[in-house]
């Protein structure tokens, strides 16, 4: 068998529908490479260069969803990490942060804060009961 009567045997088996996968890859690159196609195989020609590059531009169907799955799935993994780390920052700066002006300054050194605040408690209290230095103790969690 001649190379042109295999061609039109699996150019029949295309059409029909029956060629493997094998066949069709086989015309695929005899089309993509002949320079010299018969004038009645121009059609198939024009095909099977149609599908290169369909094919080259595109990629594969089933490529092409997983970039998009992948693309997806990226999004929302970088959209959990950076609620993550805001809400992680948030909790930070609400949490156990002791903060205080004096004099008009920001201050969140705790022994600073409490000290001024005892200074400001012993001014306020005249009674001398520890009671209020013992709930900032408590506060502070300082023994």
């Amino acid at each position: 068998m001649t190379d042109k009567q295999q061609i039109q045997e699996w150019l029949n088996r295309f059409m029909d529908g029956t060629a493997t996968e094998v066949e069709e890859q086989q015309l695929a690159d005899y089309f993509n490479s002949a320079t010299d196609t018969p004038e009645e195989w121009q059609s198939y020609a024009i095909l099977f260069r149609g599908f290169r590059h369909q094919t080259m531009g595109k990629g594969t169907a089933k490529t092409v969803m997983m970039k998009r799955w992948i693309t997806a799935a990226a999004a929302v993994v970088l959209l959990i990490a950076g609620g993550t780390i805001i809400w992680q920052k948030h909790l930070s700066q609400s949490e156990d942060e002791c903060v205080a002006y004096i004099y008009g300054e920001r201050t969140t050194d705790r022994d600073v804060v409490l000290c001024e605040m005892q200074k400001t408690m012993t001014v306020v209290t005249y009674d001398g009961s520890d009671v209020v230095e013992e709930q900032l103790k408590g506060m502070f969690g300082i023994e």
